[in-house]
């Protein structure tokens, strides 16, 4: 055996020049290994078989032709007449000389066996064109001949290549024949014993092998060098046939060691470290080979290892990245998103180069893989748009992914906003993991919570069941009974996200709390209960929350995206824009940290807020009337604490004293500052007694329960139309109050006092209480009652003003929702009430109003709503009714 050649080797020892020669391996071998994908060579006899002749030709096992133009094959072939043996030696002298083709000496070979031959003529044509045919690659063409021998009547050169071509189609009865033709030929030779071993290997018969392996092994007392590696390579591709990797591995680790140069356990070393997780090493150990012995793997060969190792390297990649809290944990992602832009080109550079076949389609799939682990990449780097963009790109071209690439662009389109597009590709994946419990944890939150995003509740909540019939509380197989299964305290925790997303917060509330009394220290639920502090509107308690949380886990990057935004629910801007902007540029991979970016830009973009309405009935107050209320206002400045805003309030009306319009334009400054809002507004009005003046709100947040404010304007925009088209205005000034146990109950209370320009005073009070009385994903009925009582100190003025007047109403809001898409979403609402109204020496009467409204919310920042509306009161004993229409709607300027 020649060093660094392995018994698995394509090679012949006797050619038709008459000298030993090495046939080197094709790129692809032939037979692929059982269970681990690597390739084996196909594999021949070894020189010491005796090969027999026949008519004085030389035992031919390779036919290594050099390369002739099509026209002197064909010349050659003319020259020859009909079968001798004499022109038979002829054309195998024309093909030593090279003066005919390897192809132009098959079909010689194949048209003689057309004509009358005799037995052993037959035979020696046969056994020829098996040889030629299983050098040029068709090993079925070379099965065919072998079996018009038949297979036992071929000499022994021929049956080498019988095996080749058998093990290179997976034709074991073929091979079986073969060795079993050499072993009685030889019974005592080691060679057909070997072929003996490794036909059973093929065969899966593994005890039978172990054993002929071992007979084998006791048989060479003294073996030569290359018998020892011959029987280690034997015991190395047992081992993998057993599954049994790392032995197989010391097998082929200790051939290196007796022969460093060794070809087949160069390659078999590294196939098998890729296979096994190592994939980096045996790429490494694959350029290193080919450094030193040149072509042991093919270009092909080490991109392949190249693009697992670069799969390894990515997860080792994302690992970093969740460890560091620096931008040093993008440095190895970065780098390898790179290298796999610089291998994609090559394997399309490689593609465009390689001829028709097979070639080609394997430069073509290792492209698509690259691919496939590039657009991962991109979705673990945060790079959302990029990872859409490659996924489109691959779709486009009909390529169908697998499920990890799938899911990282479910992921990509969910972390754009676009869960609509998501949602098809998770159940792709789904599909392909064949139960829910298959996925791992963090694909099982992404697909309920993309349908959850969607709008469709009912088939997150049928995945959620099936994942809670699939995944059982504690450990199965566990040294000790009853250990707790991770997997489903997640799954604990994921439910009770869901019922806080989707309007459910009491009992999400219910759900963490159990969970952190069970898991004191466990982040998930520690951060859930926070979340639902917030949501449940009590924004001190969710700053409590995080900041205990923060101090055990201070690297929990979802903690502090929502410690974030509960800066933002508080007031302090600064802190909650300062901590966002880190955020953002650590982690932009994190939905959290995306939903408290989309946050802040709400909170602190420029925005105008738009209010208008019109409404027509009665007389009482007005015919008609219409009424806009904008506000336009800056970005914050100064330390996050200060903006700027321009206001108006425009309209007019008919009423009985004729028509008036009013416009009052202020501009002012507004303050903000953790509980305390306080803004201040010089205003002018285009008529009335006090057209220039001063308008002051004061807001404070005393704790999570009780809110406090006061108004002071010394032009009041609530004077009644009749009074403004008599030239009178107001003072005001309102104090109010509000209770907040939760998002679902709220009690408020307000005085009020207008000083009229005309000597009259207004006081009024006003108490209302609010509860939430059905609340769901789609949803939602709520009721309130409200009281009003007033007083006016004079009479007889030209408005609507009686001595004393009270209403009481019940009433309740409905609201549909009918449309979602991540946080864009339409809802109807139906909006009833029904009461009662005294006005003194009118006794009382009845009051209702219906308004029926759509609500549409295009992200955190941009809302648009518009309706119309019926009422029905009675003033001075008399009915009025009125009709309504409004839209309001509040922008982003940036």
């Amino acid at each position: 055996m020649f060093a660094g050649e392995s018994i698995f080797s394509n090679f012949s020892f006797v050619d038709i020049f008459g000298k030993s020669t090495i046939k080197k391996p094709a790129a692809v071998d032939l037979v692929s290994r059982n269970h681990l994908g690597v390739r084996w060579p196909s594999l021949l006899l070894a020189a010491c078989i005796p090969l027999g002749t026949a008519h004085g030709q030389a035992a031919v096992t390779s036919l290594d032709f050099p390369p002739t133009s099509p026209a002197a094959g064909a010349a050659a072939h003319s020259d020859l007449g009909s079968y001798t043996p004499a022109q038979h030696d002829a054309l195998l002298a024309n093909a030593r000389l090279g003066n005919i083709a390897q192809p132009a000496v098959l079909e010689q070979l194949t048209a003689w066996l057309q004509t009358p031959l005799l037995k052993g003529e037959l035979l020696r044509v046969l056994a020829d064109s098996v040889v030629l045919a299983g050098q040029a690659g068709q090993p079925e063409k070379a099965l065919f001949f072998a079996r018009q021998a038949p297979i036992n009547a071929l000499p022994d050169y021929a049956l080498s290549d019988v095996i080749a071509a058998a093990r290179a189609v997976r034709d074991l009865d073929a091979q079986g024949d073969a060795v079993s033709a050499l072993r009685s030929r030889h019974p005592d030779g080691w060679q057909p014993k070997f072929q003996d071993v490794l036909w059973r290997i093929d065969a899966r018969q593994l005890d039978a092998a172990q054993a002929a392996l071992h007979e084998l092994t006791a048989q060479l007392s003294a073996p030569t060098l290359a018998q020892r590696i011959a029987l280690l390579e034997l015991s190395g591709a047992l081992a993998e046939s057993k599954n049994d990797a790392f032995a197989a591995l010391a097998s082929y680790n200790e051939i290196l060691q007796l022969d460093p140069g060794h070809r087949y356990a160069t390659r078999a070393n590294s196939h098998l470290l890729a296979a096994q997780g190592g994939s980096t090493a045996a790429f490494a150990a694959a350029q290193m080979a080919n450094t030193t012995h040149l072509d042991v793997f093919s270009k092909l060969e080490l991109a392949q290892l190249n693009q697992q190792a670069l799969g390894e390297r990515l997860r080792w990649a994302i690992r970093e990245r969740d460890i560091y809290a620096t931008s040093a944990r993008w440095r190895s992602l970065d780098a390898v998103l790179l290298d796999f832009e610089s291998q994609i080109e090559l394997a399309r550079a490689e593609q465009a180069q390689a001829a028709v076949g097979a070639p080609v389609a394997a430069w073509r799939a290792l492209q698509q893989r690259l691919m496939f682990d590039q657009l991962f990449a991109l979705f673990e780097r945060g790079s959302g748009k990029a990872a859409i963009a490659l996924y489109e790109k691959l779709q486009a071209e009909g390529i169908q992914l697998p499920s990890h690439a799938l899911s990282a662009a479910a992921g990509a389109y969910a972390l754009e906003r676009r869960s609509d597009l998501a949602v098809p590709l998770y159940a792709a994946v789904l599909q392909d993991a064949g139960t829910a419990s298959s996925l791992s944890p963090g694909d099982r939150a992404s697909i309920v919570f993309a349908y959850v995003d969607t709008g469709q509740f009912e088939q997150a909540e049928a995945l959620m069941v099936a994942l809670e019939s699939q995944v059982p509380p504690t450990l199965r197989l566990t040294p000790e009974q009853g250990r707790p299964n991770s997997e489903y305290s997640d799954l604990r925790a994921l439910r009770a996200l869901i019922k806080l997303y989707t309007d459910r917060p009491a009992a999400a509330e219910r759900d963490f709390a159990l969970l952190s009394s069970l898991a004191p220290f466990n982040a998930e639920f520690r951060s859930g209960q926070a979340l639902t502090a917030r949501l449940r509107q009590q924004p001190q308690s969710a700053i409590a929350h995080y900041e205990a949380l923060l101090t055990d886990h201070p690297d929990d990057v979802t903690a502090q995206a929502g410690y974030a935004e509960g800066l933002l629910d508080t007031g302090e801007i600064n802190h909650a824009v300062s901590l966002v902007s880190q955020l953002a540029f650590l982690y932009p991979e994190s939905g959290s940290v995306r939903a408290a970016v989309r946050a802040r830009d709400a909170v602190t973009a420029p925005r105008l807020d738009v209010s208008i309405g019109a409404a027509e009935g009665g007389g009482a107050l007005a015919n008609q009337e219409w009424l806009s209320d904008s506000r336009l206002s800056s970005a914050w400045f100064g330390a996050n604490e200060w903006r700027a805003f321009y206001h108006q309030v425009a309209g007019s009306a008919n009423t009985n004293a004729g028509s008036t319009r009013r416009v009052r334009g202020g501009i002012g400054l507004e303050w903000l500052k953790g509980p305390w809002q306080w803004q201040g507004e010089l205003h002018q009005a285009n008529s009335g007694p006090y057209r220039t003046g001063l308008a002051i709100d004061l807001n404070y947040r005393l704790s999570d329960r009780w809110r406090l404010a006061a108004q002071v304007d010394t032009n009041s925009n609530r004077v009644p139309w009749k009074a403004l088209a008599a030239g009178i205005g107001a003072h005001e000034a309102t104090a109010a109050a509000a209770y907040i146990v939760n998002e679902s109950r709220r009690f408020d209370g307000q005085l009020r006092r207008l000083d009229y320009s005309d000597g009259n005073l207004r006081n009024s009070a006003d108490v209302g209480w609010r509860e939430r009385l059905l609340t769901g994903p789609r949803f939602q009925l709520e009721g309130r009652v409200n009281v009003e009582a007033a007083k006016n100190s004079r009479q007889g003025t030209p408005y609507f003003n009686p001595s004393h007047e009270a209403a009481v109403q019940v009433g309740g809001r409905a609201q549909y929702l009918s449309w979602k898409r991540d946080d864009r979403s339409f809802v109807q609402v139906l909006d009833v009430g029904a009461g009662r109204y005294r006005q003194a020496g009118f006794g009382t009467g009845p009051l209702w109003n219906l308004r029926y409204e759509h609500k549409w919310v295009f992200g955190p920042a941009l809302q648009l709503s518009y309706g119309v509306g019926l009422s029905s009161h009675t003033y001075d004993g008399q009915k009025e009714r009125g009709r309504q229409i409004f839209i309001r709607f509040s922008v982003p300027l940036k």
